[in-house]
């Protein structure tokens, strides 16, 4: 039986109102086509249309399988999904800043951070702490506001801390 992983998802409400850009910018364009209830049911397709088929199957396809990964305790097949997340925005650096209204993600973090503490969270749980490590560390040098990395480092340096002692 798949243990179950904990993913959670820090948010702003800065971002939260700036995620609504888009739905209020495809409903005001297709109210202005077609006035009445028409445009802003048009609106509202075209909005979900674009969150479905753009957004959730096309660019964070990675970052959402590495997370459904995670919560089933395939640990190992999450990390390739999360590197992949990362090697996407990491490659488009203007879509992960401009996130709130392109992704309609509220989520403080980058997801370029958030694809770099999942590779460690997830490392941490099939073992391998020095590399859990590392990643964090990586991952706060993009983000030192990232509390969740910060506590998981000292979670496991601590857990290193105590291996160190029981084996003097």
């Amino acid at each position: 039986m798949a243990s179950q992983a904990t993913v959670v998802r820090p948010t702003s409400v800065s971002l939260s109102v700036a995620s609504l850009v888009p739905l209020a910018v495809c409903v005001g364009v297709t109210s202005i086509l077609h006035p009445g209830m028409d445009g802003v049911v048009w609106g509202c397709i075209v909005f979900l249309s674009y969150r479905i088929l753009v957004v959730r199957l096309l660019l964070l396809r990675h970052h959402r399988r590495g997370i459904t990964l995670t919560r089933a305790g395939d640990f190992v097949r999450a990390i390739a999904a999360f590197e992949q997340s990362e090697a996407f925005f990491a490659a488009h650096p203007t879509i992960d800043r401009l996130r709130a209204p392109l992704l309609g993600s509220a989520v403080r973090h980058s997801f370029s951070a958030l694809a770099i503490y999942n590779q460690a969270y997830c490392y941490a749980r099939v073992g391998d702490g020095a590399r859990a490590r590392r990643l964090l560390d990586k991952a706060l040098t993009l983000d030192p506001q990232m509390v969740i990395a910060r506590e998981l480092r000292d979670v496991l340096e601590a857990g290193a801390l105590s291996a160190r002692e029981v084996r003097a």
